[in-house]
């Protein structure tokens, strides 16, 4: 189904998930480019990216589903520079990189719930019932049983690469 064609709710649910893909793209394009430009710790320039390429493909899919093309590539714009714009301002203010990624997280947390915001005033729609379709929604559900196999294949490895990751720290 076209994401223009859904209700508010649901349209919310299908650009955050057309969005994530981007998002990491935004992490390794980004991370790749810093480790080759010679950094020590690309890991803030790459969380960077994924939060801006992340935000800002929300913000374009929401400007088209609003048909407010020219708003949603302001807002992209300045939401793609958002996270690199912390991240510079954690380096003159802070010596740790956990302390930068915080800065950039939150940064982007702001960010994310100021265009949920947008989208449900651009909606016009009631907060309990903007709620009840954000719940309602059952489009991110696996139907086929092939679907949900491959979803419980795709959790019990990236339960395995987490307890890699931590026993590794």
């Amino acid at each position: 189904m076209k994401i223009a064609q859904l209700q508010p709710g649901p349209a919310w649910n299908e650009a955050e998930r057309r969005s994530i893909p981007i998002g990491i793209i935004g992490f390794f394009l980004v991370g790749l480019v810093a480790k080759f430009g010679d950094l020590a710790d690309p890991f803030p320039l790459g969380l960077s990216g994924a939060v801006g390429f992340f935000l800002a493909a929300l913000a374009l899919m929401l400007g088209f589903y609003h048909r407010k093309a020219f708003a949603a590539q302001f807002v992209a714009g300045g939401l793609l520079v958002l996270p690199f714009a912390l991240t510079a301002l954690g380096v003159r203010l802070l010596p740790l990189t956990r302390g930068r990624s915080v800065v950039v997280l939150v940064g982007g947390l702001v960010a994310y719930l100021a265009l949920h915001r947008w989208h449900r005033t651009l909606s016009k729609v009631e907060s309990g019932t903007y709620v009840r379709q954000l719940a309602g929604d059952d489009s991110l559900t696996p139907k086929g049983g092939w679907q949900v196999t491959l979803y419980g294949i795709f959790v019990v490895i990236g339960a395995v690469m987490l307890l890699l990751i931590l026993r590794a720290k």
